[in-house]
């Protein structure tokens, strides 16, 4: 029918504006984002998608800038690592599973 929901469940923890947001290269599930709030957060996405509820809790919460966190990109061939950016001027590589 062409028809979507009228008010879908949405994937929505952060205090501020996201400005950027990255799927993982090699998990579909995992997603990335950053934000104004200053936080980096991976999500863990269900299978079959976010349903009733809004995802409202991060499997993980990178805190590490001073300003707001610009931009997110998964590395390309390691699985876990993530380089992020802010208006800290700062660069932040990351491992996702330990959250440091």
């Amino acid at each position: 029918t062409g028809k979507g929901t009228p008010n879908p469940p949405l994937v929505a923890g952060h205090k501020a504006t996201v400005l950027d947001i990255k799927f993982h290269p090699f998990n579909p599930y995992i997603v990335a984002s950053a934000s104004e709030d200053c936080l980096v957060k991976i999500w863990q996405i269900p299978e079959g998608g976010v349903e009733g509820e809004n995802l409202t809790e991060a499997v993980q919460v990178l805190k590490g800038h001073r300003r707001k966190a610009g931009t997110v990109q998964f590395h390309p061939t390691a699985s876990n690592v993530l380089a992020t950016s802010g208006a800290d001027y700062d660069l932040h590589l990351w491992d996702i599973e330990e959250g440091k």
